[in-house]
C-alpha cells in the first residue's frame, strides 16, 4: 500500500507493507507479517496487534512518544530512540512487559497492544515478508503409477 491518510486500517491473515502513514491511524492487525513506514506526517497510530510480526520503520527525525505493551511476545527496539522497558521489578516471570520512550518533542503519539505477537522497531528496516513459508513439495520425488 502506498499510503494510508487517516481512518482504520485492517490487516488479517496476509503480509506486506504500507509506505506511507499520516493522520490518525487506528490498526487491527492479526496473524499478519506487517511493515508500516512512520513519519512526521502522522498525528498518531494505535496499533491493536495479534499473532503477528509488525515492523515499524520509523524516520530517524520522528517526534513521537512511544507506549508499548506486550503479552506473551516480543518487542525489539533497533533504533537510536531512548525506547525502554517500565518494568523495574526483575524478579519473577512476567508474561506482560511494558515499554515507553520518546524521540523529538514527542509529538506523535503511538500506543500498541501486542499479543502473542513481535514489534521491532528500526530505521530504514529491510524486511523480507513471507521469508518464513517453506514449500512442503520442494524436496520430495513424485511419481506417477
Amino acid at each position: 500500500i502506498a499510503e494510508v491518510r487517516g481512518g482504520r486500517l485492517a490487516i488479517k491473515f496476509s503480509e506486506g507493507t504500507v509506505n506511507k502513514l499520516s493522520g490518525d491511524i487506528d490498526s487491527e492487525l492479526e496473524f499478519s507479517q506487517v511493515k508500516l513506514v512512520i513519519d512526521n506526517d502522522a498525528k498518531s497510530l494505535d496499533i491493536d496487534n495479534s499473532y503477528s510480526e509488525v515492523y515499524l520503520d520509523l524516520d530517524k527525525n520522528l517526534s513521537a512518544s512511544y507506549d508499548i505493551t506486550t503479552s506473551h511476545g516480543e518487542f525489539s527496539n533497533k533504533t537510536g530512540f531512548a525506547i525502554t522497558t517500565k518494568d523495574d521489578d526483575k524478579s519473577g516471570l512476567r508474561f506482560t512487559k511494558e515499554y515507553s520512550g520518546t524521540s523529538g518533542g514527542g509529538n506523535l503519539k503511538i500506543k500498541i497492544r501486542s499479543s502473542f505477537g513481535a514489534i521491532t522497531a528500526g530505521h530504514n528496516l529491510q524486511v523480507d515478508l513471507g521469508e518464513k513459508k517453506h514449500n512442503k513439495n520442494k524436496n520430495k520425488n513424485t511419481r506417477s503409477i
